[in-house]
């Protein structure tokens, strides 16, 4: 029993915190030549661990995008994503993958159900305060038209809760 109380600690670590984060970048366009500057996007959320590394992800954000002439839209959305924090002394890696709701379709993301994605890396303080860069995506998987989906390059600062 002792074995397996401290196979559990040790496989928890530092992951038991629950961090409120915010997210703030730019758009990464794929399909047109664009200036980044014309999309920003910002996220609000919160993570907790479930299970050793296994990270769930409620988020809450928005981007405003300058170019409605091109039939893009500014919009927000909600998302829950799961997925692995493993951590290293002070180093960090994040991928997680979820489902999101969108407010306003447009020529890039073709229906309200989007699905979401996030690659991040960074460092942690001793007090769990965490600076990252993350990858953000977000489409449809083909299930709406058009599914150009949106990419997003951002810079993620956590802090403990």
């Amino acid at each position: 029993m002792k074995k397996i109380v401290a196979l559990i600690l040790l496989l928890c670590g530092n992951a038991l915190a629950n961090e409120a984060y915010v997210k703030y970048g730019l758009g990464v366009f794929q399909h047109e030549p664009n200036s980044l500057a014309e999309i920003k996007m910002l996220e609000l959320g919160y993570q907790r661990p479930i299970w050793s590394v296994m990270t769930q992800q409620y988020s809450l954000g928005g981007w405003a995008d300058q170019r409605h002439d091109l039939g893009r839209k500014s919009g927000g959305f909600a998302a829950y994503s799961l997925g692995v924090t493993p951590e290293w002394e002070s180093v960090y890696f994040q991928a997680l993958w979820g489902v999101a709701g969108i407010t306003n379709p447009d020529s890039y993301l073709g229906g309200y159900g989007q699905f979401k994605g996030d690659l991040c890396a960074g460092a942690k303080d001793m007090k769990g305060v965490s600076v990252g860069v993350c990858y953000s995506h977000l489409s449809s998987a083909g299930i709406f038209l058009p599914n150009k989906g949106r990419d997003f390059t951002l810079i993620r600062m956590a802090i403990p809760w």
